[in-house]
Parts: structure tokens; C-alpha cells; sequence
């Protein structure tokens, strides 16, 4: 997608233990389960008082995203 600079395979995050959790759930019940982050350059962190939106950034994370759910359903595993 254009604007995406570099891709991380994986990172520490920390948190969204949430997010973890739903997936543990659906892959119990064999489901498969991925969670996905689309960031941005901006310095501050997530649900700090720093944080900032940079909006031209959003159209690129739903191209991202809208692009890899079309993908999955083609190629569906």
C-alpha cells in the first residue's frame, strides 16, 4: 500500500490483554485469530495524554486493513 514505509512481523506491545483474550477464545474453538496494529511515526504512545492522530495516516491503515480482509477471503485458509 502506498505511505506504508516498514512492516513489523511482530513487535512487544504490551497490553491489550482484551484483544488476546478473544483470540484465545475463538482459536479454543478452532478458529483462527490474528491481531493486527497499524501505527504511525508519531512519538507518544497509545492512551497517553501525548497522543496525537495524524489523519492522513488513516486512509492508509483502512487500505491496509481492507486489503488483507480481501486477501484472507480469497486465499481463505
Amino acid at each position: 500500500v502506498d505511505g506504508v514505509t516498514s512492516v513489523l512481523d511482530r513487535d512487544r506491545l504490551g497490553g491489550s490483554e482484551d484483544a488476546t483474550y478473544l483470540m484465545q477464545r475463538v482459536q479454543g474453538r478452532g478458529g483462527l485469530a490474528c491481531y493486527v496494529g497499524v501505527g504511525t511515526d508519531h512519538p507518544g504512545g497509545h492512551h497517553t495524554g501525548t497522543f496525537d492522530v495524524v489523519e492522513d495516516d488513516i486512509a492508509v491503515g483502512v487500505d491496509v486493513l481492507s486489503g488483507a480482509i480481501r486477501r484472507a477471503a480469497e486465499t481463505r485458509p
